[in-house]
């Protein structure tokens, strides 16, 4: 395929929020870049509006299957929470240097992400959160905050912010973005990638081919192609989490507008063991949950792993012993935090299932505990580390032991965030990108 006549410097697999990044980076250093997105350019009302709930179940805007991925441009940025989390600057230190940390500052300056007024879930949440002790901090956007801390959204004139609409507003004309087109396998000569082949059929070639499919599909289609070390695939990880379901009361449901954001505050605390690893994510009722809303209790801290392989994916969540005590830490919490009368005017009823099991039976001894955290359904969807840079990957995300392919994306981070995971990806995104650019402008 080719741009100009002439053939494409970078062909992008994915338009999600690495792929965006990626793709202009590589496009303000002059290189023409081909962007290839599976899923539809179109967004429907339901996905620019400001109810995440209801963008993730908008038909065609994620991939079939029991683990929810966004699909179509903007990918995960286009049917998230809207939450961006800076995360904390001493992992960002030890993965990138100060470079990445400026990364990360150039991020949350371009996606530009405010505060939202509260729901009375989160108003209540907050309420609960500071008279058990919890301290607030002005914004998830800045770096290292603790506490009960206001959410920054990626939203603008009401409506979403994708980071589609970050990076492809203004873009140059060497972008070019093929939406509607599933990669379904990549081609080349031995060790060598030259470009990819699509559902439909289509042969796409370019001089250098970044993945950026998200931490299941990128290499997932290394495997099938035989490329990469013994490393691709493996190491992958995802937040535990666990979740509490609140009917809400006419007072608890009926003030919040269709228009607005589910998510407007959340709550980092420590296990004991290391800063920040515990987070909780009240979510208001909105028009597609009908009375219902949920409290979200996550461990940002995960030991376990599991690994992508040619027959699919297992997160092996939960096998580590110290991921089962801090999800207990934050379970524990957070029903303490449940029971308090802050919830009163808000809230009729805490469930721990989807039956109708009061919060008055959660478990409490440690092994029952465990049992019901393992059967309990898995809510954050942050999938990571499955190309890990130094093991998969190298310098501008570049496969080992092949040539002409890198992989840039969740896939690629050493460890989890202990955030939510969008503002992490893009600044090591941007980071590789420009490295990337200096060397395939060099050849």
């Amino acid at each position: 395929m080719a741009v100009g006549g002439s053939l494409v410097d970078v062909l992008v697999v994915g338009a999600g929020v690495a792929g965006c990044v990626v793709a202009r980076v590589l496009a303000d250093h002059g290189l023409s870049v081909q962007v290839v997105e599976a899923g539809s350019a179109d967004q429907p009302e339901v996905v620019s509006g400001l109810d995440a709930l209801a963008a993730a179940s908008a038909e065609g805007w994620t991939w079939p299957g029991e683990y929810r991925r966004g699909r179509g441009l903007g990918g995960g940025s286009a049917v998230n929470g809207l939450v961006m989390m800076a995360g904390d600057t001493d992992q960002l230190r030890l993965w990138g240097g100060e470079s990445l940390v400026g990364c990360m500052n150039t991020m949350v300056d371009r996606l530009a992400p405010v505060p939202h007024r509260h729901g009375p879930v989160a108003t209540a949440f907050r309420r609960a959160g500071r008279t058990a002790g919890h301290q607030s901090s002005p914004s998830s956007a800045v770096p290292d905050q603790t506490g009960l801390i206001t959410a920054a959204l990626a939203i603008a004139g009401g409506a979403r912010r994708s980071v589609a609409d970050c990076m492809f507003a203004d873009a140059p004309p060497r972008l070019e973005v093929i939406a509607d087109t599933e990669v379904v396998e990549l081609s080349g000569n031995g060790q060598m990638v030259t470009g990819v082949r699509t559902a439909d059929g289509r042969s796409l070639t370019a001089r250098h081919t970044v993945l950026s499919a998200g931490a299941l599909a990128s290499p997932g289609l290394l495997l099938a192609a035989g490329l990469g070390n013994e490393h691709v695939g493996r190491g992958l990880k995802d937040h535990p989490s666990v979740g509490f379901t609140l009917s809400l009361s006419d007072s608890g449901h009926s003030p919040t507008s269709p228009t607005a954001p589910p998510v407007t505050t959340v709550l980092r605390w420590s296990s004991g063991r290391e800063a920040n690893d515990l987070l909780a994510v009240p979510v208001e009722g909105t028009a597609s949950t009908k009375g219902y809303g949920v409290v979200l209790a996550a461990t940002m801290v995960a030991r376990s792993e599991g690994q992508v392989d040619r027959d699919g994916a297992n997160f092996g969540r939960l096998t580590e012993a110290d991921d089962r005590f801090r999800l207990r830490a934050a379970v524990r919490g957070m029903a303490a935090l449940l029971t308090t009368e802050s919830w009163m005017p808000v809230v009729d009823q805490v469930f721990i299932d989807d039956r109708g099991t009061p919060l008055s039976q959660l478990p409490a001894g440690d092994a029952d505990l465990d049992d019901w955290m393992m059967a309990a359904p898995d809510g954050l969807y942050h999938a990571a580390s499955s190309c890990r840079l130094g093991a998969a990957v190298g310098d501008g995300g570049q496969v080992v032991d092949t040539t002409g392919v890198s992989v840039i994306d969740a896939s690629v981070l050493p460890d989890l965030p202990r955030a939510n995971p969008q503002l992490t990806v893009m600044a090591v995104a941007a980071q590789l990108a420009e490295q990337l650019a200096a060397s395939v402008s060099s050849t």
